[in-house]
């Protein structure tokens, strides 16, 4: 299987792979909040700390594969991802949407067998069981915009 054809086998992989990464790291969260407090995004409570409590992507369009290149025996992949969010807090009282993009790098192997796999027919549980092979996400965001309650 060539690198480009891996690419292609393992997109529903790394498409599930980064949206969860964009709920639950801490990474992530932190920066969303600070775009929402630079950009004065309303209905967000001072007594929250630094970071977002809870965030859950409810649509996400496409994850798109921007380029590729092999260093090692890693794949380098490059990334952009178009998502709505609600953002809430730890009562569960909802603050607002965001609409934004994740773009970024994450690497899988380059010699593996995913061809035995079969990712486009896993359900969640099955795929967090490839979550390992991923490694060394550098993930920003862009034009975060607030969409109201």
């Amino acid at each position: 299987m060539t690198n480009k054809n891996v690419i292609n086998h393992i997109h529903t992989l790394l498409w599930e792979y980064t949206a969860n990464y964009v709920e639950t790291s801490e990474d992530s969260k932190t920066k969303l909040y600070k775009i929402a407090v630079e950009n004065n995004f309303s209905r967000y409570s001072s007594n929250c700390g630094n970071v977002i409590e809870q965030l859950e992507i409810i649509d996400c369009d496409d994850f798109d594969i921007t380029d590729y290149k092999i260093i090692g025996d890693r794949i380098i992949v490059s990334f952009e991802m178009i998502f709505i969010a609600i953002v809430n807090n730890d009562d569960n009282e909802r603050f607002y949407h965001i609409e934004g993009t994740a773009v970024g790098t994450l690497s899988v192997p380059s010699r593996n067998n995913f061809e035995r796999y079969d990712f486009d027919d896993m359900n969640k549980p099955q795929l967090f069981e490839f979550f390992d092979i991923i490694k060394d996400i550098d993930l920003h965001f862009e034009d975060v915009e607030y969409m109201g309650e």
